[in-house]
Formats: C-alpha cells, structure tokens, sequence
C-alpha cells in the first residue's frame, strides 16, 4: 500500500517539488513494486480527469 501512495503521489508530481526526481520515482522505483505499467496508469489517470472535468463543464 506505501508504494502505491508513492507512486500516486510522484505520478501526480506532488512528492517532490522537481519533475525529473518524480518522474524518477513513479517510472523506475514505485511502479515496478506495484507490478503495474506506470505510463499506463498515468495515461488512464488522465483520461479519468479529462471525462470528469468535461462532466464538470456540462453540468455548470
């Protein structure tokens, strides 16, 4: 589960204040210990906020 709040926070670039350290953490230390493919993650991540925030616009 720790790796999983890691992972999620360097994907979001929140862990660190630079990008390449984030990066760094999500691609080559946290995702391989969640046996999962981080670009993957991030690229659903991101489909998931663009539908919500579409769903957001349309409601207001």
């Amino acid at each position: 589960m720790g790796f999983f709040v890691l992972t999620h926070e360097a994907g979001h670039n929140t862990l660190f204040k630079s990008k390449w350290l984030n990066d760094f953490v999500y691609k080559w230390l946290t995702a391989p210990m969640d046996f999962f493919n981080g670009k993957a993650y991030m690229l659903s991540t991101w489909s998931i906020i663009v539908r919500l925030g579409m769903l957001m616009i349309q409601i207001s």
